[in-house]
């Protein structure tokens, strides 16, 4: 894959959020995308709020780029870094103040906090937060299975605020250069297609985000994001005998 001009322009690009704090109710937009705009139903103490309740699973997340001709542009796995994931439920039990549900029309919740090495810097989106300017750009679902759920879901926002993959790249005229990409761009959505898969349990976590482009010759290259974790052996745990993914609330 050469350096294409779609990439040098992905590049060049600056994306922003904008965190609406204690503003964030000035707006009455509403979506047909499931949930109501974000900056309109929120409470700004919420996410500060509601950050204890969350299981904390502690592991490492490796890229991996696949995609054009095998000889030239070889399947690789950049050095992984350490990291965590998040997992929480819509509401906390016995708070009744604590409720995700305003602007999130998911049945769980889930944020993996921006991480970095040497080789690869990985930013991801939660599945919503009432401070996003954006209405949810995440639609999750979980379904029970062996020890907790399945996982998975699709991106479906236009504006990615905090999303963010980068990676050396591999060199070679029919390769991928380098990151920076930001999956699901305004102005890429049809080109970018970013979907998710998992599993979760009581004592393990594992999270896979595909980023799948497909470019004007018919190249197909994914760029997976794989965590792996252990439960921390602290605060909440994971819930598994709901329809979906809660804590004890045992901050």
């Amino acid at each position: 894959m050469t350096y294409s001009m779609k990439h040098a322009l992905l590049v060049g690009f600056t994306l922003s959020t904008a965190v609406l704090g204690q503003d964030c109710g000035r707006y009455t937009v509403f979506t047909d995308r499931g949930a109501s705009s974000n900056d309109f139903n929120c409470d700004a103490f919420i996410d500060d709020a509601m950050m204890p309740y969350l299981a904390w699973f502690n592991g490492t997340t490796t890229l991996t780029l696949t995609g054009g001709p095998a000889s030239e542009c070889p399947d690789t796995t950049w050095e992984p870094l350490k990291n965590s994931l998040l997992i929480g439920g819509m509401t906390v039990p016995g708070n009744k103040t604590l409720d995700r549900t305003k602007y999130d029309n998911n049945t769980f919740y889930f944020v993996m906090p921006e991480q970095s090495n040497d080789n690869i810097s990985v930013s991801l989106q939660s599945s919503s937060d009432e401070w996003y300017d954006q209405p949810q750009g995440w639609q999750i679902n979980a379904t029970k299975a062996g020890d907790g759920y399945d996982i998975a879901g699709y991106w479906f926002g236009q504006l990615p605020d905090n999303n963010e993959l980068d990676f050396p790249g591999v060199p070679g005229k029919h390769c991928w250069d380098s990151g920076p990409v930001w999956p699901g761009m305004k102005g890429y959505f049809d080109e970018y297609k970013w979907t998710l898969v998992g599993h979760l349990s009581p004592t393990a976590a594992n999270l896979s985000v595909i980023m799948t482009e497909t470019d004007d010759d018919g190249s197909v290259w994914h760029i997976y994001t794989n965590f792996t974790g252990k439960a921390g052996p602290k605060g909440p745990k994971l819930v598994t005998t709901g329809d979906a993914p809660t804590t004890d609330a045992h901050a």
